[in-house]
């Protein structure tokens, strides 16, 4: 298995709503930002290759993500989405 950051932009093109999980948190930078660590996973040859993103809310326009697809932990969104290869 091989993990990766990519970026927002990345992921958007690489993977779609219904294989994505997330997490949403707020962390402080100077002020309370929302953000959403987005979590997916494909088949690649032999690996199975997840994909991980930080992202803010604003950044997300257009990518409309499934409220069932929320989980409660990032390892939590790792396993869903290694889970959805199955």
């Amino acid at each position: 298995m091989k993990a990766l950051n990519i970026s927002v932009n990345t992921f958007k093109i690489v993977h779609k709503p219904p294989q994505t999980w997330f997490v949403e948190k707020v962390e402080w930078r100077g002020e309370s930002v929302e953000l959403v660590i987005l979590c997916a996973a494909k088949i690649v040859g032999s690996d199975v290759v997840v994909s991980t993103c930080v992202a803010t809310k604003s950044e997300l326009t257009g990518f409309d993500l499934i409220v069932d697809n929320r989980c409660d932990s990032e390892d939590d969104a790792t396993a869903m989405a290694i889970s959805t290869l199955a």
